[in-house]
């Protein structure tokens, strides 16, 4: 079945994710179709794209994310921010995503302001995942410590072989051949480096599991709570798992699940008051 050509908003979804909604739908449609491998594997990526446009946009569990998002505190004070999970603007500003908002309209309070811009972020990010290449080496896919360590210590192992065969060259006279192995060694120890496990990436876990999804469905889950620690300095479970549910079209994926998940996940620092 095709993707429709347009998106029909419920009327329950926030004005400023609806119009983002529309427009990254219409540029996921409007990509142009390539021939060959690389050209199937781009158009593939840009359909999963507009699926998951499509799903967060209309799916109407997600009408409860949004309640959640805008949801007001009880008696709050003149003057106070008035949402339950208040947005942090400087955070907000950090996303690389967060100046392209400002084409939209948008009202004119400011909280209410900022809380929509937090629900955009969200949709970005959320619908974003689907544009990564599962077959990549790189991409937010949840890791072992081991096998990320076991993976760049091979490479570690190629540069040193690479080294001794180099001097073997040089033993020989054979300068060209040991520039070529010497920049061989090079590369294989920036590949290491770069695939040295970090500590403070979120994807990289104690040990694997299956019991939720594959190893890139974990990490949408990851990738999600972290959106919303950044945004609502929040984890929110509850409203990872109603999104990871509408990206990944099922509905087992449930609060705890999504705690097991994040078992040992680290938080980020706090950078001050919301709203400033």
């Amino acid at each position: 079945m095709s993707e429709p050509r347009t998106l029909e908003i419920p009327t329950w979804v926030p004005l400023l994710v609806a119009a983002v909604a529309h427009a990254e739908f219409a540029e996921a449609r409007a990509r142009p179709s390539t021939e060959g491998p690389e050209g199937a594997l781009r158009v593939s990526v840009f359909a999963e794209h507009a699926t998951a446009l499509r799903r967060v946009a209309t799916d109407e569990r997600m009408s409860e994310v949004w309640k959640e998002i805008r949801r007001r505190k009880r008696g709050a004070e003149q003057g106070d921010c008035p949402f339950v999970h208040p947005a942090k603007l400087n955070m907000l500003r950090c996303h690389p995503r967060y100046q392209g908002l400002a084409k939209y309209p948008q009202g004119s309070d400011e909280c209410d302001r900022i809380q929509d811009q937090a629900a955009a972020l969200l949709f970005l990010d959320a619908t974003g995942h689907a544009l990564w290449d599962r077959r990549s080496e790189f991409g937010p896919r949840t890791r072992t410590h081991a096998a990320v360590s076991a993976e760049a210590e091979t490479f570690f192992k190629l540069a040193a072989r690479h080294d001794d065969d180099a001097a073997e060259y040089d033993r020989l006279g054979n300068c060209e051949g040991a520039l070529t192995l010497r920049a061989l060694a090079t590369a294989s120890r920036n590949q290491g480096e770069l695939r040295r496990p970090r500590s403070n990436s979120p994807w990289i876990v104690k040990r694997a599991s299956d019991r939720v999804g594959d190893e890139w469905e974990r990490g949408l889950i990851i990738t999600l709570a972290q959106t919303c620690d950044i945004l609502f300095e929040k984890l929110l479970p509850a409203t990872v798992a109603t999104i990871a549910n509408v990206l990944l079209d099922r509905r087992d994926i449930t609060k705890g699940k999504v705690q097991g998940v994040l078992k040992g996940y680290n938080r980020l620092p706090r950078l001050g008051k919301t709203h400033d």
